[in-house]
């Protein structure tokens, strides 16, 4: 949830007709100051638990995946799980929003976003089967298709956090819109951080949009039938 330390400045902006509704970004007398704080470790392994085990673990999303793929020979197969990778992702913002006199007399108010930072995290827990010894084929390739896992999302995270610092000026922009009368600033506040937390959602689900499509791929079938072919039996 956004956080939103409220300040009244007590500045004076060049006096505008009331009818004008443009005057506030025409007038902001600041760059609003933006922070990004990306946390995204290097994935951590945990080798503690047993094919068996993690094919419990991953029971509901093996019957998900079986009934998406339900016209394929895989689908009808008994599946183990070799590993298993699984991240998660956290995004918080806080903002500081102060309101601007926009008319010599104080009856208008512009609302201005000051500050604002936004805080991304994301990590990944990769799962290699405990009766896969290390060194073999087999853990080798269950290794190399989690670590995709792991590629897939952080890319995700980066493009999509990339376009979200494009495209802020704009949404804060939007956010301020127009003054309004000084009885009005408090909920015109309110209006600013609900829109930013609404902004975020639509980013954080472009990032989950992209991961779930990218993983998909190489969560195929076809391609899990190729990788069992690697190593020799």
């Amino acid at each position: 949830m956004l956080s939103l330390p409220v300040l009244i400045a007590a500045s004076l902006l060049v006096p505008v007709a009331a009818k004008d509704k443009v005057g506030c970004q025409h007038y902001k007398p600041f760059k609003t100051q933006v922070a990004f704080n990306l946390d995204m470790p290097p994935p951590r392994y945990d080798h503690g638990k047993s094919r068996a085990e993690l094919t419990v673990m991953q029971a509901e999303g093996t019957e998900k995946w079986r009934s998406e793929h339900e016209d394929h020979v895989w689908a009808s197969k008994h599946l183990t799980v070799e590993g298993l990778a699984r991240g998660g992702i956290g995004i918080s913002s806080r903002a500081k929003v102060i309101g601007k006199p926009y008319d010599r007399y104080g009856q208008y108010y512009c609302p201005y976003v000051e500050k604002l930072e936004i805080n991304l995290h994301y990590n990944t827990l990769i799962n290699i089967a405990s009766d896969i010894p290390e060194g073999t084929c087999d853990y080798d390739v269950t290794l190399k298709h989690e670590n995709q896992h792991h590629e897939i999302n952080t890319t995700a995270v980066n493009e999509v956090l990339a376009q979200l610092k494009k495209d802020l000026p704009e949404i804060i922009s939007t956010m301020e819109g127009r003054y309004v009368p000084r009885a009005a600033v408090q909920a015109s506040f309110a209006k600013i951080d609900a829109g930013l937390n609404d902004a975020l959602k639509v980013y954080s689900q472009e990032i989950f949009d992209r991961m779930n499509e990218r993983n998909g791929a190489i969560d195929h079938p076809d391609e899990c039938e190729r990788l069992s072919k690697i190593c020799p039996k």
